[in-house]
């Protein structure tokens, strides 16, 4: 008589049946291995945490989604902020002399100048690097933990 046996591991809602001579299969270890790839790119591809969100280390997850987001947030509000005042510049110019001139090499110069009279947004854009990345390498490192530790108790 073959009977059922449910086991679980920490992934959201996941749950893996066998039959008892299955324990030990290669089936498990794909099972495995496809939630740490899938974990990994979700950390590398979608948002940094959303892997770990996967793996249910759900304050962990909140951790890097939050900073990250806030991170988001202030380079958007400074690009805004260049774009913005750029933007004021062009349309005083175009009121000051009744004609508009674009030069594209001139904006980009001009952005440029903005960007380096803010060093905060370059810090910013490389903490939001450093926590895609770190969260990519968290998420794959424990996810191979955690496989680990299923095919240990099997």
């Amino acid at each position: 008589m073959n009977t059922v046996l449910s086991l679980s591991f920490s992934g959201p809602g996941v749950i893996v049946s066998l039959l008892p001579d299955q324990i030990g299969s290669p089936n498990i270890t794909m099972k495995h291995k496809q939630l740490r790839k899938k974990a990994t790119l979700y950390s590398a591809l979608i948002f940094p945490g959303a892997g770990l969100w996967l793996l249910g280390k759900r304050m962990l997850a909140c951790a890097f989604i939050i900073s990250s987001a806030i991170t988001l947030v202030f380079l958007f509000v400074g690009i805004w902020a260049i774009a913005q005042n750029l933007a004021d510049q062009l349309v005083a110019e175009m009121a000051a002399s009744a004609s508009f001139s674009f030069n594209i090499t001139e904006l980009m110069q001009q952005i440029r100048t903005q960007l380096h009279a803010r060093p905060e947004l370059a810090l910013s854009k490389w903490l939001f690097v450093a926590l895609w990345l770190s969260s990519t390498l968290v998420t794959y490192l424990i996810a191979r933990a955690q496989t680990n530790n299923n095919k240990q108790q099997h």
